[in-house]
């Protein structure tokens, strides 16, 4: 007896040992800050110091919605292994920091729970992340005195307040930054400091493209190494060519100069030449010293000198230099708009005309399956079967002097009535697995990559579990930039399973019987040379040419202008349409023309998508954004519909049968 009990403690004591080598430690957030309603990035680390291990790790907010958990899921941890994954989790609608944890499992047993540190921005608030910066000025920004109105662009409407917004500062080394660029959604403003493009892996390099690409503010600085600046990503993003190496003296920027600027002597910067179309926003002694370009929806500062070195360190005009680029910011555009009318609650939505609101993330439920059957054959059907059952049940049976079957043929006409209604339903919903797509594309002209959001409801002929995964690319859409979620309004009690590997992945996702259930895509699409147009403007018309440089055909263009909507046809990938229209005269206040919506083309089922698209999107009013998103623009617009999948969702490792309707909107600017 006293040798089982010593061989039991001594089984418990290895047992604990070899938990006690397996540990796991996480980041999260950028610098541990985040934003409601956005990505949130998480680190994990998984150390092992002894034998091969099986491990998991799983993920959730404590009180988020749904009970939504993200998984790294198991595998196997080699003895003195120390491995690195991201999680990447939408943090939940909330007006305080929520608590995330974390659990380790070794061969499935639960070992070790760990809360890394969050810290949630107020709405309004600011984001600065640095990167290679520590040692820079931009910590002056947390003590910067914003006014009221000066609110971040990724304020959702409804939450305005007369609250005084506040700056916060991230610090990451390059290899911190995340390696998808919803990793750094939350940002309002990326600086890169002293980094060169070896220091970043190809995926993160790949993730600051399309950050600014999906609509972000980068700023990359230059100063005494001007030669990592001529490499293939910094060529790419920045508004100017870099020649070579040159030197200063004074101070750039007259809108701050004023500040007690005593640093004197000569300093170091990055020679350049402004490419076409960037703006010079201050040239000192003859030299372009702060660049302004665009790139995609985002925008890119060149400054030729380095803010975090002598003279600019100690200067007392750091933090409004910074702040004055901080706010030199453009509106949330269409796809933040979208993604605002999300929430499910009516009171929160008021901005947006109240709980009946149209929402995008609710056009996939526009399919004929999902319609209720007319009140002809429910009355029909109800009234067949209860004559059946009482009066004809019984005349026969007592026409026979049977009555006493009753209580044979009674569960006999209700099975044969069970069976009538599941086929007659079978007829109306159909017995094969659906997925719905809608989505919109937001692009300025010749934009080589473009941000999109996508829903798409998987309708189910029976109560199942579903496998859902982004579908490897075709060359039209770079998959890995997508992510998948649930939308806002469409979380309930039932939550998801979300896997990370190589690729993301929800893992039995619950559909009931003949219903619909809705998951969310964000990513970045590659367009090619984009579209492009050579138009004339006057007082009262608009002529040219519109060449469609993308992947993509487009199908039914419209230009929009001046509160009408010119038709302009098809427009095949690599072709161009011409236009001549007329300026309306009075706007019709939203993006989209109301008037669009009868004239759509297609089968009745494409209109109906099509139809449901386009309805949140003519309903989204300037007045309702309080001046978050230019709708009812001074510019052209185009619009059409793309033909090919953007962003292709395999179910349970499968292509299911589709039906989509994507808009591409392209500013003609």
């Amino acid at each position: 007896m006293l040798a089982a009990s010593l061989l039991g403690l001594a089984a418990a004591s290895l047992a604990r040992s070899a938990e006690a080598q397996t540990t796991l430690s996480a980041q999260a957030g950028l610098e541990q800050h985040y934003k409601s309603e956005h990505w949130l990035p998480v680190q994990v680390t998984l150390t092992n110091q002894g034998e091969a291990v099986r491990v998991e790790v799983r993920a959730r907010f404590a009180s988020g919605e749904g009970g939504t958990e993200f998984r790294i899921p198991p595998r196997e941890l080699q003895g003195q292994a120390n491995q690195v994954h991201t999680l990447y989790i939408k943090s939940p609608v909330s007006y305080s920091t929520q608590a995330l944890v974390l659990d380790l499992y070794r061969d499935g047993r639960l070992i070790n729970t760990v809360r890394p540190p969050l810290r949630m921005l107020n709405d309004g608030d600011w984001l600065v992340v640095g990167i290679g910066a520590e040692d820079s000025t931009l910590k002056l920004l947390t003590t910067a005195r914003l006014a009221n109105t000066q609110l971040a662009p990724s304020l959702r409407p409804w939450m305005r307040s007369n609250t005084q917004p506040q700056v916060a500062v991230a610090s990451l080394e390059p290899g911190e930054v995340p390696d998808r660029w919803q990793g750094l959604e939350a940002a309002d403003m990326v600086v890169i400091g002293d980094v060169s493009e070896r220091e970043f892996s190809v995926e993160r390099a790949a993730a600051l493209r399309d950050y600014v690409h999906a609509g972000g503010t980068l700023v990359v600085t230059g100063g005494v190494d001007w030669q990592r600046l001529t490499s293939p990503l910094y060529s790419e993003l920045l508004p100017v060519r870099v020649t070579g190496g040159g030197t200063l003296t004074g101070l750039p920027h007259p809108q701050v100069r004023g500040r007690g600027f005593s640093g004197g002597g000569t300093y170091p910067i990055a020679l350049a030449e402004p490419l076409p179309g960037a703006t010079v926003l201050d040239r000192h002694q003859g030299r372009p010293a702060i660049v302004r370009g665009t790139r995609g929806a985002g925008r890119v500062y060149f400054l030729a000198f380095d803010p975090a070195r002598p003279p600019f360190r100690s200067w007392e005009g750091s933090s409004d230099f910074w702040k004055s680029l901080l706010l030199d910011q453009r509106g949330g555009g269409l796809l933040h708009a979208i993604a605002s009318t999300e929430v499910a609650d009516g009171q929160w939505n008021a901005g947006f005309g109240g709980s009946g609101q149209p929402r995008l993330a609710d056009a996939p439920y526009a399919i004929s399956q999902l319609d209720i059957p007319a009140f002809y054959v429910v009355a029909i059907f109800l009234l067949s079967y209860i004559i059946v059952l009482v009066p004809v049940n019984y005349f026969v049976l007592k026409a026979k002097d049977k009555k006493e079957y009753a209580w044979l043929t009674t569960p006999a006409i209700v099975l044969v009535f069970s069976v009538a209604a599941y086929l007659i339903g079978y007829g109306f919903k159909g017995g094969r697995t659906l997925l719905v797509k809608v989505g919109v594309i937001e692009a300025n002209s010749g934009q080589p990559a473009a941000p999109f959001v996508s829903y798409a409801g998987l309708f189910s002929p029976r109560k199942t579990g579903y496998d859902l995964q982004v579908a490897g690319g075709d060359g039209a859409a770079d998959t890995p930039a997508a992510l998948l979620s649930e939308p806002t309004s469409q979380r309930g009690s039932q939550g998801m399973r979300v896997l990370f590997e190589d690729t993301q992945k929800i893992e039995d996702f619950a559909v009931d019987m003949w219903a619909m259930r809705v998951v969310k895509t964000e990513g970045v699409t590659r367009l090619g040379g984009g579209v492009t147009a050579n138009l004339r403007h006057t007082a009262k018309a608009v002529s040219g040419k519109i060449r469609n440089q993308t992947p993509y055909t487009l199908e039914d263009c419209h230009l929009l202008l001046g509160g009408q909507a010119v038709p302009v046809g098809n427009i095949a990938a690599g072709q161009e349409a011409s236009v001549d229209a007329e300026r309306g005269t009075q706007g019709s206040g939203t993006l989209v023309p109301a008037s669009l919506l009868t004239n759509v083309k297609g089968s009745r089922e494409e209109q109906r998508m099509k139809q449901a698209v386009l309805q949140p999107l003519s309903t989204l009013n300037s007045s309702a954004q309080g001046g978050g998103i230019a709708v009812s623009p001074d510019h052209p617009v185009l619009m059409g519909w793309v033909r090919e999948p953007v962003a292709r969702i395999q179910v349970n490792g499968g292509t299911p049968r589709e039906q989509s309707a994507t808009l591409l909107m392209v500013h003609l600017k």
